[in-house]
């Protein structure tokens, strides 16, 4: 079954389907972030908190671009670029961590 216009992007911010999926999964409309794009919500929260921003490395080109200072754990080749979760330093001052599963580029867990 096909549902009309279940193709077209939701506009941005769209408080009925806030108002759905609050009441759906039972959290406050205010903890969701509705937008048309991927990319445009990843400039927001990095607007918001990506004043500091710790990466892994390589990982998606976008955040390279978007965030104002960056730090980096620097993934191994030779260890097929998987990370420890529990191993990754993070500096005290940091406002943002940006971890991807699976990751980008790379495509690992």
């Amino acid at each position: 079954m096909k549902m009309p216009f279940s193709n077209h992007y939701t506009e941005p911010y769209s408080n009925n389907l806030k108002y759905h999926i609050s009441n759906y999964i039972q959290i406050p409309n205010e903890n969701i972030h509705i937008n048309a794009s991927s990319e445009l919500i990843l400039r927001q929260i990095f607007s918001c908190f990506g004043k500091r921003v710790h990466l892994l490395s390589p990982t998606y080109y976008l955040f390279e671009e978007i965030a104002e200072m960056k730090t980096y754990t620097l993934l191994n080749e030779k260890e097929i670029f998987k990370y420890d979760i529990e191993k990754i330093e993070i500096p005290l001052d940091i406002t943002l961590v940006a971890i991807i599963n699976p990751n980008n580029p790379t495509g690992n867990e």
